[in-house]
């Protein structure tokens, strides 16, 4: 007869727990799991799973995992909240008499597009099967993955995938064709009887994990021998495994061998069920697609014929929201046209249809700018940047309209756009200029320095970590204690706490400032990759209303932006050596000329666009311009007046010795709404004193 705990004592085994020592236990385990998987050794990658899977430790990191996650009960209700109950489910965890129950199916409809998906939940004590039957298949799946695989792998992302895209595609020897493949309707189709022969795991558990049904409106709809779901913790290390072994496929179908001298021809690139081939004709193209659907065909999968397709790389493909083509000899990536009309469209119809308050539009809107940004900054994406933030302007510019009909479109703009030192205006709170829409031109664009594709996350774990800040991040360790204190656990992104299990990473706030522990706030790792994967996965809702843009910032734009500048190097015999050393001997903070004035000091006339077209004394690319004459000597333009035909130019740098200006306003960045007080107030004192 056995003796029954009480939940008071379950609850103690439970707090006595020694959680480091349970997952540096694991962390060992999978290591020489991994190593006996390298070398191929069935007995002892066998031994090492019932290890894995039978020891009481590793049970209670399972039980963890699941209670932590803050997700719904499934079709039995139960879920686990003390820890007497966490105790009693860990000791329950075994594959003995283990029966899976069916999954309770919600339909959730998309706000962005009104698509359907279904979605499949596990109970949690089928979900701690799967975590902890996972702790034991994965790292064995991990020693057999394909290199160029980057979907759900640890230390592994999109912009690893699109990087060596760039890398397999340049240089003068590289291959001049791709292959774009899609699997239609990857998981709902793969063959249960395929993963049961092939997937290392206990074969009784999967079987279980597999063979659930669906529950609907309480009517059981049993599993039919293909799919999986998508919900579950194993799916996408099940739905990698299904694909890997496609490289070398493709390697004997081509060369005979899977070791040919040409990797080039014939090289895959996969995210998931997103498959990019290189290959050098088209010829090798269209026998490539018939290796693919060979592949897949055993599998119980088959090609989407609309989605798979052979492109040059001179005219351009679309990879992972990404376009990528050859100009001139080189490789360049930038935010696909489908992506963009995407986000306008998102964010368009976003700020049209928002009920809430001013300052929730905005936090919304920046979510969806950052999250989109973060992902395509990597690319040469200045010019999306630039119409996206277009885009959002005219769409707040339309709202704005539409809310205050009968208001003068200058007070409506006067009343939600202040204007910044640089001469923008920013859509802001009138109360908190802070709160203000971000400008997605202003994110700094970054190269990504791609993963080691032979790296393993159970063998090299420094170098994993070391990339992705895995450890202090997860553990909220050193530097990024004072980052997640300053969030009290609570996601940038969606707002909702990060739970103790949850992976998690740290990205910019403000993208157009280098990266710094003040400039960095915690966020759900799913938050990040699936910020990329609904822009990915929407319908398309209609394109975007034409609008007059700049017509529209026309009224909202002032100055173009001042731009960081350089010393140039000015040539004696330049045509406005004359002006510029008229302001070289300048020493007054400010300087008015007329038109006149300028024409006497240059000694030529000025052209009939410089008296009527503000654009014309501003830098261009062109150092020949006028305007070098005063850019290189420390002054910048202040105002134009046309009708008296003259300007004034003020230093960018005042004499500091007139003025002490305290530490605390120098020495660190000031709130937004310090620096908006301190601009008023100067703008004061310049036109009080007449400065």
């Amino acid at each position: 007869m056995g003796i029954e705990f009480t939940d008071e004592q379950l609850g103690k085994l439970w707090d006595d727990i020694d959680w480091p020592a349970a997952e540096e236990k694991l962390r060992r385990w999978q290591g020489e799991l991994t190593k006996a998987a390298f070398r191929k050794d069935s007995k002892a990658v066998g031994d090492i799973q019932k290890r894995i899977v039978r020891d009481m430790d590793i049970k209670c990191l399972a039980v963890r995992h699941v209670a932590n996650s803050g997700s719904g009960p499934g079709v039995d209700g139960v879920r686990w909240r003390t820890p007497g109950q966490m105790m009693r489910a860990a000791m329950r965890l075994t594959s003995k008499d283990y029966h899976a129950q069916p999954l309770r199916q919600i339909n959730i409809i998309s706000k962005n597009t009104g698509k359907e998906r279904k979605s499949g939940i596990p109970t949690y004590f089928d979900r701690a099967i799967n975590v902890l039957y996972g702790y034991s298949f994965i790292p064995v799946a991990e020693a057999q993955a394909e290199r160029k695989s980057f979907a759900f792998r640890p230390g592994r992302s999109t912009q690893d995938a699109q990087a060596y895209v760039l890398e397999s595609l340049k240089g003068n020897n590289a291959p001049s064709v791709v292959v774009c493949g899609d699997i239609k309707a990857y998981f709902s189709h793969i063959h249960h009887s395929w993963l049961l022969e092939n997937v290392p795991m206990d074969k009784k558990v999967l079987r279980e994990l597999l063979s659930v049904g669906i529950v609907f409106a309480g009517e059981l709809f049993p599993a039919e021998g293909e799919g999986i779901s998508e919900g579950a913790n194993l799916s996408p290390y099940l739905g990698n495994y299904v694909l890997d072994g496609l490289q070398k496929y493709i390697y004997r179908g081509l060369f005979g061998t899977e070791y040919p001298d040409d990797f080039a021809n014939g090289n895959l690139i996969r995210f998931a069920d997103d498959i990019l081939i290189t290959v050098r004709t088209r010829t090798d193209a269209e026998r490539v697609i018939e290796l693919l659907s060979s592949f897949l065909a055993e599998r119980g999968l088959t090609l989407s014929k609309e989605k798979t397709h052979i492109r040059t790389v001179d005219e351009g493909f679309d990879f992972l929201g990404q376009t990528f083509i050859k100009k001139n000899g080189f490789i360049y990536s930038y935010p696909s046209e489908r992506a963009v009309q995407r986000i306008i469209t998102n964010l368009k119809e976003t700020i049209q249809t928002f009920r809430k308050s001013q300052r929730d539009l905005i936090i919304l809107v920046n979510q969806k700018l950052r999250g989109w940004a973060n992902y395509h900054r990597y690319s040469d994406a200045r010019d999306a940047f630039k119409r996206v933030d277009a885009a959002v302007q005219a769409a707040l510019l339309e709202a704005a309209f539409a809310k205050h009909p009968k208001l003068a479109k200058k007070k409506v703009i006067d009343r939600y756009w202040y204007k910044e030192a640089d001469g923008r205006h920013c859509y802001a709170l009138p109360e908190d200029k802070s709160v203000r829409v971000i400008r997605l031109a202003d994110t700094l664009l970054l190269e990504h320095a791609k993963i080691k594709t032979n790296a393993n996350p159970f063998l090299d774990t420094d170098y994993i970590d070391h990339r992705t800040h895995a450890s202090d991040i997860r553990n909220v360790n050193g530097k990024y204690r004072a980052v997640w204190e300053r969030q009290g656990g609570i996601c940038f992104y969606c707002g909702r706490p990060i739970l103790v299990d949850q992976p998690r990473t740290v990205v910019q706030i403000d993208l157009s400032r280098p990266p710094s522990i003040k400039n960095s706030a915690y966020i759900h790792k799913i938050c990040e990759q699936s910020s990329f994967e609904v822009y990915r996965t929407m319908e398309d809702i209609g394109a975007m209303t034409p609008y007059d843009v700049m017509a529209a910032l026309g009224e909202i734009e002032a100055a173009p932006p001042k731009g960081t500048r350089q010393k140039k190097e000015i040539p004696e015999n330049w045509k406005h050596i004359k002006l510029k050393q008229y302001f070289a001997a300048c020493t007054a903070a400010s300087v008015t000329l007329t038109f006149k004035e300028i024409e006497k000091i240059d000694g030529r006339p000025l052209p009939a666009s410089a008296r009527k077209n503000k654009d014309w004394w501003y830098p261009r690319q062109n150092c020949n311009m006028m305007a070098e004459a005063w850019l290189t000597e420390g002054y910048s333009l202040k105002y134009i007046n046309f009708e008296k035909g003259k300007i004034q130019l003020v230093r960018d740098e005042l004499g500091r010795s007139k003025l002490e200006i305290p530490k605390a306003l120098t020495s660190q960045k000031l709130p937004d709404n310090a620096v908006f007080e301190l601009q008023q107030h100067m703008a004061y004192i310049i036109k009080k004193y007449q400065l």
